[in-house]
Order: structure tokens, then sequence, then C-alpha cells
């Protein structure tokens, strides 16, 4: 089954949030309050970090779960957020570049 993962982050000045996003090949079927770990998700120290689900949503149609994971609490400046964007796409992570 495929499932798509969803994370927000902060900008700060103005304040926004943006959301980068995964889609994987899983056989673990997500459920609210598990941990989500991924290469991608990193901390300011370099480490990969678990994430807890918040939310997940079901697509019979499409064979696929939706989860959202928990919005980073960090406030990040847009360009250091935009760094931070660019370096999870290599762990095949998605964003839209055209909001920075």
């Amino acid at each position: 089954m495929k499932i798509r993962a969803t994370r927000g982050y902060i900008a700060k000045l103005p304040f926004d949030v943006f959301y980068i996003s995964k889609e994987i090949e899983c056989d673990v079927i997500p459920v609210q309050g598990m941990m989500f770990t991924d290469a991608g998700l990193v901390n300011e120290e370099g480490i990969i970090t678990s994430v807890e689900i918040d939310k997940v949503t079901i697509s019979p149609e499409e064979n696929k779960y939706f989860i959202e994971l928990k919005q980073d609490s960090q406030y990040f400046d847009r360009v250091i957020l935009e760094q931070k964007f660019r370096a999870m796409e290599a762990d095949g992570w998605e964003y839209q570049e055209e909001l920075f």
C-alpha cells in the first residue's frame, strides 16, 4: 500500500506554514499516535528523529493512506527553511518551490 506523509514547518516574519510531503510504499497500516521515521526528518544537529502521526485518512479508491505528521514547533527563517526543504528532497520529499 502507499502512504503519503505530510509535515508542516513554520516560517517566521511573516509567519506562514509550509508543507512538505513524501509518498512511500509500506506494509504497516498507520494509526494516529504512531511514530514515523525517515532519513529526511532530521533535527538541527543532523540526527534523524521520529515524528508522531497526528491524523490518518484512508482513500480506498487509491489504495492509499494520507498521514499528517506533528508540525515542527520550531520557527524557521524562510531562507533556512527553504534550505532544509532542498536537503529533504534528496530523501524523496516534495514541496512547492514557488511558495518561497
